[in-house]
């Protein structure tokens, strides 16, 4: 259930980003990605040998989202320990993917990687643990809930616009989402 208040407030964040960030291209010339390990935006999962089904996600107004990891996935990004790392295809599609590390110190090191490679990021004001960077094919979210000691990194197309119009959550949702951090 936390996995899934999580995944949802990222989402969440990702609309707000979008919204405020969209005529700005964060990343480094150059450095924006346009996947995830070598898997590209929109790649078919049909096509990937190395997949493993998760779980069915249904928080999309009914859409399902199909969650996987990779087998043999190597746990840590340039050396920073992760814990989990879940690809999302919606309608068979890449567009999707989060990671999640545990503790202030792993994330802080995420976020000096993340800089390191993409750039200056936007930091959200309203929230000193949220940074963020929004160019034309991705989006990265990176936030720490001190509560639950979690920093996760959420990296999407930037082709989500339907997924994005599409994700309407009712206001009993959100206060859910706000209550629990």
């Amino acid at each position: 259930m936390r996995k899934k208040i999580l995944l949802i407030l990222f989402f969440l964040l990702l609309l707000q980003a979008d919204t405020v960030a969209k005529e700005y291209n964060y990343f480094n010339l150059g450095t924006e990605p346009d996947g995830f390990k070598g898997i590209k935006w929109g790649t078919e999962i049909k096509t990937l040998q190395d997949m493993q089904f998760v779980r069915v996600d249904q928080e999309y107004q009914g859409h399902e989202v199909l969650v996987y990891h990779r087998k043999g996935d190597d746990l840590q990004l340039n050396g920073i320990p992760i814990s989990v790392i879940e690809y999302r295809f919606w309608r068979g599609l890449l567009f999707n993917v989060e990671i999640l590390t545990r503790g202030h110190s792993n994330f802080m090191a995420l976020l000096r990687d993340t800089q390191k490679t993409y750039g200056k990021e936007h930091q959200s004001k309203k929230n000193n643990e949220r940074y963020y960077w929004h160019g034309n094919r991705s989006s990265i979210v990176l936030e720490y809930h001190a509560k639950s000691q979690i920093g996760s990194m959420c990296i999407q197309s930037g082709d989500c616009t339907l997924i994005n119009e599409e994700l309407e959550l009712s206001e009993k949702r959100q206060k859910e989402i706000e209550d629990f951090f």
